[in-house]
């Protein structure tokens, strides 16, 4: 008998040679500076690339011998460059937010990943920039940046889409979280191609040096040891596409470029490994380009500066009157003087709120001039940036008054500010947490623990560290050491609900299913509104085969997330479980009234086919299992599931064929094999039969039916009907 499928959720790229004024290697002297009144043409296009987690220091242009960055270098050769550039938060989110409102996180209300929404009340770079007539469009390389989260604002296009076409599907919902730099690239040509607008705003974004670092080749052998680089490097490359495809259009001389990173790295240093908790400058410095043929080229200035400075910049350059909100100040004045030592320059504002949202621990915010850092924290800091720039010696005992002053400016700076937007939250439904999880973000803290504001980050470093290496063993399916790890960190914080519910979902994962679900269940004693604890636990019902139990929790998560088109579809699938196929379309038909998504959308027509294939509706099964193969030709699961309704129907040569083609996606399906023996013995094509019986018992010795089948067959004893 055929295994009927459905599915529920558990948790040649070519390389660019960059020629004519983007050449490797130019040696072209620099264009000498402008006079200030010279009346320079407005740009006809703008493009804004943003890098996630990029250091200014690993990059050529910024002194970096170790690694080969032409396009970027170039980009820096032919404009101007800003030495010491700042976002004002060291997350990705709330950076972006930034990059395109000119506002700190502070006055925008995006403070963390996840969790909030830019609002729509807030002017932003492109809304403005449309109104101008530019065609506006957006590629962004991670769910992180979803439109969902409010960033899509002023866009004609904002693609956010993950799923990568003719790939197998085998889960619902598969969490393409990030794409590659290559793909990003590649779509935001095909828009171009496609729409060739006579003036666009085009931002595309690369997610690639984010962790896990995973460059391909030939990047991950130049780079084996600094695998950071390598994805540097190979964003890199995949820039020099995008610049290449503008100049082969003789459309780069009238676009203005401006290169920018979210936030930077902290490769170790002060012992942190990523970005979001400290607000040293391995984290919160990046680099900042401008370029544009009629302006200076081979510039640099030393003034520190903000990424909040971007859409000011632009629109002085465009020449189009700036909001009186905005934060950020113009910039286009280091096109002519890159030393501005008379002009006003004002302290630059940090903060970051990861280490509470997170972990429950003290929020740190800080003020930065050319020469002082000063971090609020409950044991505060000061850094003389000048003698000590990488902030290891804390003078805030030797320099008391200079710590107050610093103190005062940076509440006089908030004071100043805008009261904050009204914090817009986005529900994080279990699968926006499984994306956000998959790119190595823990879920914000919402629901978690009251935070102990008393506890500062730096003394809570090493045990994160730890917690880092055990979610690193979770997801890369290291279950047995995350386990050790968390219960370790259980050991010095017994009420940590995080590392309670991912030593839970651990145990699952090794069908310790008894453990787990203890697990859950502390945790929903802790905090029952812990995000997904109860589709988890509804999970482990389901495994345990108490399928009240489970449709109970299931039920208990949809009414915390009623939007949440993934909740529906465990429930439709526990449903067909239980045989109740009426109750599974409904809620089947929940999830395409939801979501938009095409890998949501291929998922649940297959599920819907296999509802109506169990009610003898065998023409609209087949409808169903046609519009998943219209979305995705190689969706495995809808292909056996169509020849399993033409065997039903007595189709048996269009059967032969859907399985034939499900075989070419999965040669070695020892349940496609077996239908496929079955089929040609009803059309007494015995050698056939023979061959892909044979080929069961190979792949799976144990197959029993198939062994007695082909023992009747070879005794010529083969009931052919």
């Amino acid at each position: 008998m055929l295994k009927k499928y459905f599915v529920i959720c558990h948790i040649p790229f070519f390389l660019f040679i960059i020629s004519l004024s983007l050449g490797i290697g130019c040696t072209r002297p620099p264009k000498p500076l402008p006079a200030q009144n010279k009346n320079i043409s407005t740009p006809q296009n703008i493009l804004l690339i943003t890098i996630d987690t990029l250091r200014a220091d690993h990059l050529g242009c910024y002194g970096y011998s170790q690694i080969q960055t032409p396009a970027i270098d170039s980009l820096a050769q032919e404009g101007i460059r800003f030495e010491w550039a700042f976002t004002p938060v060291p997350i990705t989110l709330p950076s972006h937010a930034s990059i395109l409102t000119s506002l700190y996180p502070y006055t925008h209300g995006v403070l963390n990943n996840g969790e909030y929404q830019l609002s729509t009340s807030i002017q932003t770079l492109p809304h403005i920039l449309q109104s101008h007539g530019f065609a506006t469009a957006a590629f962004v390389g991670a769910f992180v940046l979803s439109k969902q989260f409010g960033l899509a604002q002023g866009f004609d296009l904002y693609d956010d889409e993950l799923s990568p076409t003719g790939e197998k599907i085998n889960e619902a919902f598969p969490l393409y979280n990030e794409r590659k730099a290559e793909k990003v690239t590649e779509a935001a040509l095909q828009w171009l191609q496609e729409k060739n607008p006579s003036r666009f705003f085009l931002w595309v974004h690369y997610f690639d040096p984010h962790t896990p670092y995973n460059p391909p080749q030939p990047f991950i052998t130049e780079y084996p040891d600094r695998l950071y680089d390598g994805e540097i490097a190979y964003t890199d490359q995949c820039i020099t596409g995008l610049l290449q495809e503008l100049e082969k259009r003789n459309i780069l001389k009238d676009t203005l470029v401006v290169l920018v990173g979210d936030h930077g790295q902290g490769l170790g240093e002060h012992n942190e490994m990523t970005h979001g908790i400290f607000l040293y400058d391995a984290t919160m410095r990046v680099p900042l380009l401008f370029r544009y043929p009629e302006l200076a080229a081979g510039i640099v200035s030393s003034d520190p500066v903000k990424t909040i400075d971007i859409p000011p910049t632009i629109l002085e350059i465009l020449k189009i009157p700036l909001p009186s909100e905005w934060q950020g100040e113009s910039l286009f004045p280091y096109f002519y003087q890159p030393h501005l030592s008379h002009r006003k320059k004002p302290a630059i504002f940090l903060e970051t709120i990861f280490p509470e949202a997170n972990f429950g621990w003290s929020p740190l915010q800080g003020i930065r001039t050319k020469k002082w850092k000063y971090i609020k924290a409950p044991r505060p800091e000061l850094y003389d940036l000048q003698s000590d720039p990488g902030e290891l010696n804390n003078l805030l005992d030797q320099y008391p008054k200079q710590a107050q002053n610093l103190k005062n400016r940076l509440q006089n700076l908030l004071n100043t500010l805008p009261s904050p937007q009204k914090n817009q939250t986005v529900s994080m439904n279990e699968e926006t947490r499984k994306r956000l999880q998959s790119l190595g973000y823990v879920w914000t803290n919402d629901s978690a623990t009251p935070p102990n504001l008393s506890q500062d980050p730096k003394d809570m470093i090493e045990l994160l560290n730890i917690f880092d290496q055990g979610y690193a063993y979770y997801v890369a399916g290291r279950y047995p050491e995350a386990v050790d790890i968390f219960q370790q960190i259980l050991q010095q914080d017994p009420d940590n609900i995080i590392v309670h519910f991912l030593l839970a979902a651990s145990l699952e994962k090794l069908n310790h299913l008894k453990e787990a679900l203890k697990g859950f269940h502390e945790v929903a004693y802790q905090n029952p509104r812990f995000n997904n604890v109860h589709g988890n636990m509804g999970r482990v019902y389901e495994k345990l085969g108490n399928y009240q139990k489970a449709l109970e929790e299931y039920q208990k998560d949809i009414k915390l997330f009623p939007d949440a088109p993934l909740l529906y579809n465990n429930v439709g699938v526990l449903y067909l479980k239980q045989k109740n196929y009426n109750m599974a379309i409904e809620q089947f038909e929940k999830v395409l009234s939801l979501t938009h998504d095409q890998s949501a959308h291929i998922i649940t027509h297959t599920n819907l086919g296999t509802a109506y294939e169990m009610l003898g509706m065998y023409t609209r099964a087949q409808e169903e299992y046609q519009h998943s193969l219209e979305l995705d030709p190689n969706y495995l699961v809808a292909h056996i599931n169509a020849g399993t309704v033409f065997l039903k129907t007595h189709q048996i040569e269009m059967a032969i064929q859907e399985w034939q083609k499900a075989l070419k996606i999965d040669p070695q399906n020892v349940h496609v094999h077996f239908s496929l023996g079955r089929a040609f013995l009803r059309n007494r094509n015995f050698d056939k039969a023979i061959d892909h019986l044979q080929e069961v018992i190979r792949l799976e010795p144990d197959f029993l039916q198939a062994r007695i089948l082909l023992e009747k067959i070879q005794k010529k004893q083969t009931p052919y009907n």
